[in-house]
């Protein structure tokens, strides 16, 4: 009974089952990861390390995607929220090159739904996507031009999972009873889409019906 085992018998029991589990597992031929050729002729061509940069409204309210919820909501629904009053990507080019980084990705837009360039995207009512950056403050033209200067290849993340401004959670549209002041109803069984980064005009089709997306295309 188990109940009358011994503790040096258990112990021993425990032991053996202990090294019968270890030899089970030797026994196995392990596979070890091992780059792709892609990989390694991605690495090989010199390309090193990259860095994804996070700067976006979230910057401003909270850690993680979407950023923007219900607790902060009532601020961050602000497109003036988003003030960096001492942008400088020279010094991030700085701390770039000390690091021996060579390629960097900026997010244009993260999960909350706010974008770092000006826009004249429109939503499918025909009203303007007015959730960026204004004219002035054109962040991926700023960062573009300070990459290209330093000769750092660089490009742009652009969510597509979440977006909480259009009430967007998992590439899914929210119920409208759970949409916000500030939040833009789009239809359930629709994804808003920007043809280009730069903000040529949306629309929105349904998914059975969405024509093949360009490269270029990017789902809001």
């Amino acid at each position: 009974m188990v109940g009358s085992t011994t503790p040096a018998l258990a112990l021993a029991v425990y032991g053996a089952l202990a090294i019968l589990a270890g030899t089970a597992v030797e026994s196995q031929q392990v596979q070890i990861p091992v780059p792709t050729s892609k990989q390694l002729a991605w690495q090989d061509n010199g390309h090193g390390i990259m860095a994804l940069i996070h700067f976006n409204m979230a910057t401003f309210f909270k850690n993680g995607d979407p950023g923007c919820d219900a607790s902060n909501w009532a601020q961050s629904r602000n497109p003036a929220a988003f003030a960096p009053t001492h942008l400088n990507v020279s010094q991030w080019i700085v701390s770039m090159h000390s690091l021996g980084i060579r390629e960097a990705v900026l997010t244009a837009k993260h999960g909350c739904g706010f974008l770092l360039w000006p826009t004249n995207t429109t939503l499918p009512d025909g009203s303007p996507y007015a959730y960026h950056v204004p004219e002035s403050q054109n962040v991926l033209a700023e960062f573009s031009s300070a990459m290209r200067a330093a000769e750092i290849g660089h490009g742009f993340y652009y969510s597509l999972t979440n977006n909480f401004f259009l009430n967007v959670r998992g590439h899914q549209v929210q119920p409208p009873d759970k949409i916000l002041p500030g939040q833009q109803k789009v239809s359930q069984a629709s994804t808003v889409f920007v043809d280009r980064l730069h903000g040529s005009p949306a629309g929105c089709r349904s998914p059975q019906n969405r024509p093949r997306r360009k490269s270029k295309e990017r789902v809001c």
